[in-house]
């Protein structure tokens, strides 16, 4: 054996435990795997909404805005960006008056700042 194919054996051997260790990312996806973990272990209490999707990443957790009816979605009209009033509600602690609307404008609680593009919404804590 050369130590080309040493070489290369012991490269395939990490490479396969390292996958293993990781979860099974594989090493083409691993830095933005780590990029994403980072992301959202600096979340804290923001929510990161996406337009047209029925899910948040709220604290690094992926959650449902509505959990009895996902067709409900966050979604942007000429007034800016809406949400259902069950997650104001649930994660926020606001709109609780709010029970017989579907959605509300994105509550801005005391502290938080809103970023969008359009597509894609952060909500982001203090």
């Amino acid at each position: 054996m050369t130590d080309n194919q040493t070489a290369k054996t012991y490269g395939t051997y990490y490479e396969e435990k390292l996958y293993t260790a990781t979860g099974g990312i594989s090493p083409e996806n691993r830095d933005d795997e780590m990029m994403v973990r980072a992301l959202r272990a600096r979340l804290g209490n923001s929510a990161v909404l996406l337009k047209g999707s029925s899910t948040a990443l709220y604290q690094g957790f992926r959650v449902k805005l509505n959990r009895q009816d996902y067709s409900l979605v966050a979604r942007v009209t000429d007034g800016g960006w809406e949400i259902p009033a069950s997650f104001a509600k649930e994660y926020f602690g606001l709109c609780a008056n709010a029970a017989d609307a579907d959605y509300v404008a994105i509550p801005m609680p005391e502290g938080y700042s809103l970023w969008t593009d359009g597509e894609l919404c952060i909500l982001q804590a203090p």
